[in-house]
């Protein structure tokens, strides 16, 4: 064969090779897990960074952002929720587990009762976050924590009325109070 042609093959095999390893890791950069690894990655720094940098349920430095409601529940909507994260010590989030009996007292005692039901109906909502989801969120948290509350509401807002819908039928009532919003929060 021709060492002009073979020397043109050769290329246009090296060309493919790196379209497909790119294609690959842009694959691998856009998968579900990876994509709430850098949303919890923007958003737990901006917690910290709304909130004192004291643990929420002993009063010691807080280096760590906790939740009350965990965000292994079925995933739920509560998961990423502002209001359902605050920063927390080592021994709190890690050896007690978040410490939900002290959090929870805590929430209450700051945001009320009703706040609390809120979250804990959100905490309770399945929901199966979707990579466009995430995009959308990670999108927003860059541009700031409140442009990202608003999006999370909505988002929230959305999904727990089509959850309430396929659980309870259309047009039924329903029998939980509206989604809450983070601004809501006294």
């Amino acid at each position: 064969m021709n060492p002009i042609v073979q020397e043109a093959i050769r290329k246009r095999n090296e060309r493919k090779a790196k379209s497909k390893a790119k294609a690959k890791r842009l694959k691998k950069i856009h998968r579900l897990p990876n994509l709430k690894k850098k949303l919890w990655s923007l958003l737990s720094p901006a917690v910290k960074a709304v909130h004192p940098k004291i643990c929420f349920t002993c009063g010691k430095a807080g280096t760590q952002t906790g939740h009350m409601f965990p965000k292994g529940y079925a995933q739920a909507l509560s998961a990423y929720h502002p209001g359902n994260l605050r920063p927390q010590c080592y021994h709190c989030n890690i050896n007690l587990g978040g410490n939900g009996a002290e959090y929870s007292s805590r929430y209450m005692s700051q945001y009320g009762l009703t706040k609390f039901q809120e979250m804990n109906k959100l905490s309770r909502t399945p929901h199966k976050w979707t990579v466009e989801e995430m995009l959308y969120l990670i999108n927003k948290i860059k541009v700031g924590l409140e442009r990202y509350t608003e999006a999370y509401d909505e988002l929230c807002h959305d999904a727990y009325n089509a959850y309430q819908t396929a659980t309870f039928g259309p047009g039924t009532i329903q029998p939980a109070s509206p989604v809450p919003t983070i601004g809501d929060q006294e």
